[in-house]
């Protein structure tokens, strides 16, 4: 069998498995026979267009024209840019599955296979091809395709392969040469999945952090210290990852039209920890009928009912933002969903202008008749919240013990570790979480400073260890007093830096809760419903925060606006309190622009330097064997890479011609020192005789030197 076609077969297995993981993030219809399939089709409509770049530029050319002329006369143009901008925020994570899928699949998987071609084929840079191959499968995994790393393993295997092939001196591949690149890829392969996953990394906190802040995107990677979430981006939906420095911007997310002072609007709802994130456990949507939802608190709860206009802010979602509880929402049409935490999202996606009402129930929640819902009792329904990973540091259990140590009721042990929580400091700036720290136990105990995700999720966790059924919860804080640019209609802005967490606690008898553990914030006023009239924090009035003191942090419970440091706001006495410290508010953070536009520049950037790359590997490489050669073997392996650059300059041995015969043909047309028809001698003495001379080994090596800086027309 002939190099090329083994290089060949080689370079589509390794297109092939690009494609597949690339499909797999693209949740593609494609099954993978398909997908090998078209990497097979478009591996060979790659060597076509090289082998005949004319005629494939006519054919393309043509297709460009008719595709015009129906764009010209017709409604597609539309569809193009539909299809465009849909692609983009598609692979940004910003956009679900339809059926612009499968086009951009086909492009995909075009583009890669034609690039495969062209780099380990047609040019035999393998190791550009080698290192865009890894790039794309580190982005992927990096983007939370698991699947990726399983791909990437027969990459690797292929490119080994390849490189055993490659370096083979010999124009005929030997069985024998496969077999053992086979064998290397398998010990190779075993290797890598019986090595140990949980190797301490090796920290580069200085070099980590400048990447961090240069490229912010990062932080949003798994792997990057695993951090992404509402504080970084303002909301986002899926998994909420932990940790690291905050980076907002000053964007508009919503606005709202409504005479109540705070809303909490949620947007997503989280009842699985495992140390690094928060996620769902499952997700059971229902459809919710002429736009009413039952209500969820027990009969004897008293509140009153408010309504709510959220118009869409400049971004795509399919989250309806309500506030606890939702009763009655209005759509301008369009089929509603809710699942069992009481979430709300929309049949399809919706931008910038969208309009939707909602009403909710706000419960009062009076301390004193809170106190009489003493039951720990957990319904089975409501056990999926006291979950827990097993690695959880037994000294959160401990503490969450013994903050609530002493206070008989469930509310009481909630407004407990509120009060505690409420003592760290605020703060934006803050490190990574070690990649093998508990996120809440590091913060608990080392760190002892963070944003909202941090008191979230430790509250939330702490409720859980005493037995407190507790979700983390995700959205919008809107507040009045807050100035935001406004829209007609009496609408006022709710920006990405209002994103935030929060925790809603389950009392059996009641219902849920929402709790407040972040000191940036007022404490809920609890006796009255988003009313700050009048009203004292229930805590500090019955000792709960001034029961602790904490070292390094002595909270005053102020909403905080900027202020270069010292952040201003009257407290619900009228009195004038400053909060002075380190952090800053969220709205101080500057706009660096979406997410996926920071990727894209950062993505270009590297294909930018792979492509200068390529150029310069492509005119100056040196090729050399990677083991050491014989006299013997190198003399050969010289006469190819001669017959090969021979070739490239137009000077190619016709199917049939002996080396003899090629060498009478071309001689007169190459102007150098030897003799290319000496040099054919040599070959064949070298070749067909037991022990080579060293002259003739000698003249190939010359002759090799000679010609390879040399270009000769044909």
């Amino acid at each position: 069998m002939g190099k090329k076609w083994v290089l060949f077969a080689i370079s589509a297995f390794m297109a092939f498995t690009i494609n597949e993981s690339v499909s797999r993030g693209l949740a593609s219809p494609y099954s993978q026979s398909a997908v090998l399939a078209l990497t097979v089709l478009f591996m060979l409509a790659s060597a076509f267009i090289f082998k005949y770049p004319w005629h494939s530029a006519v054919f393309i050319g043509c297709g460009i024209l008719l595709w015009a002329f129906a764009h010209w006369h017709g409604e597609k143009a539309v569809h193009l840019g539909d299809f465009i901008g849909w692609s983009v925020q598609y692979i940004s994570g910003n956009e679900r599955a339809n059926g612009y899928v499968v086009p951009l699949s086909l492009l995909m998987y075009a583009g890669i296979s034609l690039a495969m071609y062209a780099l380990a084929v047609r040019f035999r840079l393998f190791y550009v091809a080698f290192a865009i191959g890894i790039g794309i499968f580190a982005v992927q995994w990096y983007g939370f395709v698991d699947r990726a790393y399983t791909y990437m393993l027969y990459f690797v295997a292929a490119s080994l392969v390849y490189c055993a092939v490659f370096n083979y001196p010999f124009d005929n591949a030997d069985i024998r040469v496969m077999g053992w690149g086979f064998m290397a890829c398998a010990i190779v392969m075993g290797a890598v999945h019986y090595m140990p996953v949980k190797i301490q990394p090796v920290s580069w906190e200085r070099l980590s952090q400048w990447v961090q802040d240069t490229f912010p995107v990062v932080r949003t990677w798994r792997g990057w210290n695993d951090t992404a979430g509402v504080g970084f981006t303002g909301f986002t939906e899926g998994a909420q990852w932990l940790g690291g420095p905050a980076v907002s911007d000053n964007g508009v997310a919503l606005y709202v039209k409504t005479t109540a002072d705070t809303l909490y609007l949620r947007g997503g709802v989280y009842d699985m920890y495992d140390g690094k994130r928060w996620a769902k456990s499952g997700e059971r949507w229902v459809d919710v009928q002429d736009g009413f939802i039952p209500k969820a608190y027990s009969k004897g709860v008293k509140g009153r009912n408010i309504t709510v206009d959220i118009m869409q802010g400049p971004w795509s979602t399919r989250v309806l933002f309500t506030v606890l509880q939702p009763v009655y929402v209005k759509t301008p049409g369009g089929a509603i969903e809710s699942d069992e935490d009481l979430q709300l999202r929309y049949s399809r996606r919706v931008s910038s202008g969208f309009k939707y009402t909602f009403t909710a129930f706000q419960p009062d929640v009076d301390p004193n008749a809170m106190r009489a819902y003493t039951s720990m009792e957990v319904p089975d329904s409501m056990k999926r919240y006291l979950q827990l990973p097993d690695e959880l540091p037994q000294r959160v259990k401990d503490l969450a013990l013994k903050i609530t140590e002493g206070y008989k009721t469930p509310f009481d042990k909630a407004l407990a570790i509120e009060a505690y929580l409420r003592q760290y400091e605020y703060n934006l700036d803050v490190p990574s979480t070690p990649a093998s720290r508990d996120f809440t136990d590091y913060f608990l105990f080392e760190l002892k400073k963070g944003y909202c995700t941090y008191y979230a999720s430790a509250m939330a966790v702490m409720l859980r260890c005493v037995g407190i059924p507790a979700r983390y919860v995700t959205g919008f804080i809107y507040r009045a007093s807050d100035s935001g640019e406004s829209a007609q209609g009496g609408y006022k802005a709710v920006t990405d830096a209002a994103a935030h967490a929060w925790v809603e606690a389950y009392f059996p008898g009641y219902g849920w809760v929402n709790f407040e553990p972040t000191p940036f914030y007022l404490p809920l006023y609890y006796g009255r419903s988003y009313s700050a009239g009048g009203a004292t924090p229930y805590g500090i009035a019955n000792g709960y925060y001034s029961g602790y003191s904490h070292e390094t942090f002595t909270p005053d419970y102020t909403q905080g606006t900027n202020n270069k440091g010292n952040e201003t706001q009257k407290d619900s006495s009228g009195e004038n309190k400053t909060y002075s410290g380190t952090s800053k508010s969220e709205s101080d953070k500057l706009n660096k622009g979406p997410e996926w536009a920071r990727g894209v520049a950062i993505l270009t950037a590297g294909l930018f330097a792979l492509v200068i790359f390529a150029v310069w590997a492509f005119r100056y490489r040196k090729k050399k064997p990677v083991v050491p050669l014989d006299p013997k073997q190198r003399a050969l392996w010289q006469f190819e890479e001669v017959l090969a650059h021979l070739s490239s300059c137009g000077f190619k041995m016709y199917s049939g011609e002996t080396i003899l015969e090629f060498a009478d043909r071309i001689s007169k047309h190459l102007e150098c020192e030897i003799n290319f028809r000496d040099v054919a001698f040599a070959f064949n003495r070298v070749r067909y005789g037991r022990e080579p001379q060293k002259v003739d080994v000698e003249m190939l090596d010359s002759f090799y030197q000679l010609i390879k800086t040399k270009n000769f027309n044909s």
